[in-house]
């Protein structure tokens, strides 16, 4: 699963908020670091409230027809030792982009989503 969220070709975040109602973006700078998964804020606005008002979220990351959802708690840092060793990463991969935090998602169950008769829907155990 760790190396399908690194290599995936999509990946979307999403999140829910009483007012907002449901919330999916694309996310883009990923990371994942004692497994846990580390999406780079840039421009999350109505992602960052939903995640204030419920840490619940769910990640689909997919290559082709292969894929995960990761449901997970999250949290938000923007400050910190992980969170200065990923704005240092983003300053070397991509120097234009500012970092306004990281969202670091504890992964709480992982689901195959491939478009695939016998796996897809199955709960995946790691």
């Amino acid at each position: 699963c760790e190396a399908l969220v690194l290599q995936a070709e999509g990946k979307a975040l999403a999140t829910y908020g009483k007012e907002s109602g449901i919330n999916v973006v694309p996310v883009s700078s990923v990371k994942v670091v004692d497994g846990e998964i580390v999406l780079v804020n840039y421009f999350f606005g109505q992602t960052l409230s939903n995640i204030e008002e419920n840490p619940v979220v769910s990640l689909a990351c997919w290559k082709g027809l292969e894929g995960y959802q990761i449901k997970a708690l999250a949290r938000y840092e923007t400050e910190g030792e992980r969170f200065e060793e990923i704005k240092t990463w983003i300053k070397e991969i991509l120097p234009e982009r500012v970092v306004k935090g990281i969202v670091v998602l504890t992964p709480t169950a992982v689901f195959d989503v491939s478009a695939n008769a016998t796996r897809a829907g199955k709960e995946v155990i790691e």
